[in-house]
């Protein structure tokens, strides 16, 4: 384990991740993986481990279907072997590779570069040439080779890679009640997930009852990171943990978990009925990349700090929000300097003198919106939602203002 954000610890995990064809991400647990050439009818029954015999066939298949389905027939059927095992001396998993093909394996990143294919280097006049690691970084067949982070592994002519990667599974929950949230951690402890607080990068999954509009739902959204019920991880601890040479989403399906639409008709309006259902990757609720980039062109002023959250992950930019006293000089060292839309979030003002600077910068050109109708700019994918033409808040004349 590592020491995380808060103090919170977390355990990293290998994870074999495809850079071609369906781009998923597989867990390495202690075991023998072979990747190879998918075929129609592979015969994997015959070369699985065998519980009576663990030194027969391997503990997982990794076979990556081509994007134009076409079989590329330099990666063999059985084209490397990714060996996972725990060095006592280091306390943790090692993870270590054997070329097994016919045409050869190529992996940038390992402990020891002697493992690579020989070549004769160039030699100057009246030396002999001598030998020295390929630069293709193709290993040496058959012989066991140990790989760092990042290691790209690279097969065939049409160059099937996948990438070594170390990654803290983490989840975090929102609207949870307290027996709810002892649960959740009691399970993920087994799986050695950790539980965030707050929304982090790492995060993968969202944990609630019920679809709300939350601070942490619009992020995950941006994220595209699943949303599921606290009963997900409790299948999942009950399965025997997290899977080998299977992505997390593969041991348990999503959607058996997905949590019901939300029941008040504000929240209702917010996250429309076709966006709340199980995608076609058995993801939930419905995936959209564009999320990262609906606001990419806005430039905003925000009051709250979820708001700041919401925009920046959507592509926009963030601005100070100018204090009561200082609105006068927003043009001038603002919107003519941006030359953007700007859009400010009218929602709580408590002063006067509040309400007053909303009024100078909307005259001076800002649009007024709300954190809701951001939200549901994000959901939708549609900065129409935006509603960039709403009123100020009511108070004093503008030549009153002015004085």
């Amino acid at each position: 384990p590592i020491e995380g954000e808060g103090g919170i610890a977390r355990r990293k995990m290998w994870i074999l991740r495809q850079l071609d064809g369906e781009k998923k991400s597989f867990i390495l647990r202690e075991g023998e993986y072979c990747i190879g050439r998918s075929k129609k009818d592979p015969p994997f029954e015959r070369k699985n481990k065998d519980p009576e015999d663990p030194a027969k066939g391997y503990d997982g298949w990794l076979t990556f279907p081509w994007d134009d389905g076409v079989d590329d027939k330099s990666v063999s059927n059985e084209h490397c072997v990714v060996i996972v095992q725990t060095d006592p001396q280091r306390k943790e998993p090692t993870v270590f590779v054997r070329d097994t093909s016919k045409y050869g394996t190529r992996c940038s990143l390992v402990a020891d570069t002697s493992c690579w294919e020989k070549q004769k280097s160039q030699a100057a006049p009246g030396e002999s040439a001598v030998e020295v690691p390929s630069r293709k970084c193709k290993i040496q067949a058959g012989v066991k080779t140990e790989l760092k982070e990042g290691c790209v592994i690279t097969m065939g002519t049409r160059q099937m890679r996948v990438k070594l990667e170390r990654r803290a599974l983490a989840i975090t929950h929102s609207q949870l009640g307290q027996q709810e949230k002892r649960q959740l951690s009691h399970d993920c402890k087994k799986l050695g997930i950790a539980v965030h607080p707050k929304w982090t990068a790492d995060c993968r999954f969202l944990v609630m009852t019920q679809v709300q509009s939350t601070s942490k739902f619009v992020l995950a959204l941006v994220h595209q990171a699943n949303v599921v019920k606290p009963s997900y991880f409790r299948a999942l601890a009950a399965g025997g943990g997290l899977p080998a040479a299977q992505t997390v989403e593969e041991a348990v399906p999503v959607g058996e978990h997905a949590p019901p639409p939300p029941k008040d008709v504000r929240a209702s309006g917010v996250y429309p009925p076709e966006m709340l259902r199980v995608g076609p990757d058995g993801s939930f609720p419905l995936r959209n990349a564009g999320r990262r980039e609906v606001f990419r062109d806005l430039h905003f002023l925000c009051r709250s700090v979820s708001s700041v959250d919401y925009v920046r992950s959507a592509g926009g930019g963030v601005h100070p929000y100018p204090p009561p006293g200082e609105a006068r000089g927003w043009r001038a060292g603002g919107e003519s300097r941006m030359g953007s839309v700007f859009c400010i979030e009218p929602e709580g003002v408590s002063t006067q003198a509040e309400a007053s600077a909303i009024r100078r910068l909307h005259r001076r050109g800002a649009k007024l919106t709300t954190e809701e109708l951001i939200s549901k700019a994000i959901a939708t994918c549609d900065t129409g939602c935006l509603k960039l033409d709403q009123a100020p808040p009511p108070g004093e004349s503008e030549e009153e203002e002015e004085e």
